[in-house]
């Protein structure tokens, strides 16, 4: 199995990368995977398809496979007990050994063998976005069938998303996505994105590329192709129709964005701006705090 997993701050365009990537021969758009124990197996919310993981023709074996491994419940601590503040940096420099980490591995690695089996796929594109999620991944995947895009975006913009409200049909009774405020959503992006190069660092080499949210919006022919590159991939086999537009089929996303479930013919577009909607003084406190670490992506201190 190869797996292509999606690092970096929510909001930062994940889901239309990981999509656009899932309609390649050979790809399959697994979602936030690490969100299938709790969202998926305990909570029931939709599947990409529309039904519940236990009861979609994709996931519902992947479920049998993982459940016979550990109940949903287990993996989920096992996975606040790898994940844990104290152990985190321990895990994304690879000095982490415990059992309850390689019982964790060993889930990813059920449910990304039993997706290939039930897919076809050579390729899984897992969104989870958390650097120690990716750490997990490279455990359960091992490290040379991973391959890494690092997803980035301005802050300002990051925040402003983050303080708008969005529905989110994957709950059976509908519902919408939490809202972040500022100072936390700035919190959050410098500590995705430091965590990622972190794990890059000290896992070198790894096959890795970065990609800003603002580029792909302005050529995603370009970006997307490099992707494809990164994988070994024929860009022939992107699912362009126009220079902005692609053609999005039925997908099996366990987790993610609600854009997951847009269909057709969809126009790659930047959505409401980079910050607009946020205001100056929060514009400011977002800048001030990721201001040292923006720059290493030719962000500017100020918006």
């Amino acid at each position: 199995m190869n797996v292509l997993f999606v690092v970096g701050p929510g909001r930062s365009g994940s889901t239309i990368l990981a999509n656009v990537i899932g309609e390649m021969p050979g790809v399959f758009a697994a979602g936030e995977v690490r969100w299938l124990f709790r969202r998926g197996m305990m909570e029931r919310r939709l599947c990409g398809c529309g039904h519940p993981p236990a009861d979609c023709d994709v996931w519902g074996p992947v479920i049998r496979d993982v459940s016979a491994v550990a109940p949903a419940d287990e993996i989920v601590s096992w996975q606040h007990e790898v994940a844990s503040l104290s152990r985190r940096w321990r895990l994304l420099r690879g000095t982490d050994d415990t059992d309850v980490l390689d019982r964790y591995a060993a889930a990813m690695r059920t449910v990304y063998g039993s997706l290939v089996r039930t897919t076809g796929a050579d390729w899984i594109v897992d969104s989870s976005k958390r650097p120690q999620d990716l750490a997990v991944a490279l455990r359960g995947a091992g490290r040379d069938r991973v391959a890494v895009v690092h997803l980035v975006r301005d802050p300002r913009a990051v925040a402003a998303s983050w303080s708008r409200t969005k529905a989110q049909p994957d709950r059976p009774e509908g519902g919408r996505m939490r809202r972040n405020p500022p100072l936390k959503s700035a919190l959050r992006w410098v500590e995705i994105n430091l965590g990622a190069e972190v794990l890059r660092r000290a896992r070198a080499p790894l096959a890795w590329t970065t990609v800003r949210y603002e580029d792909l919006i302005a050529d995603p022919r370009s970006v997307f192709g490099k992707v494809a590159d990164l994988m070994g991939l024929d860009r022939d086999g992107l699912p362009f129709t126009g220079d902005r537009t692609v053609a999005l089929g039925p997908n099996h996303t366990v987790a993610g964005n609600p854009d997951r479930f847009n269909r057709g013919e969809v126009e790659i577009h930047r959505d409401a701006g980079r910050s607009e909607g946020l205001p100056a003084s929060h514009r400011a406190v977002v800048s001030a705090i990721t201001a040292p670490f923006a720059r290493r992506y030719d962000y500017p201190p100020r918006p």
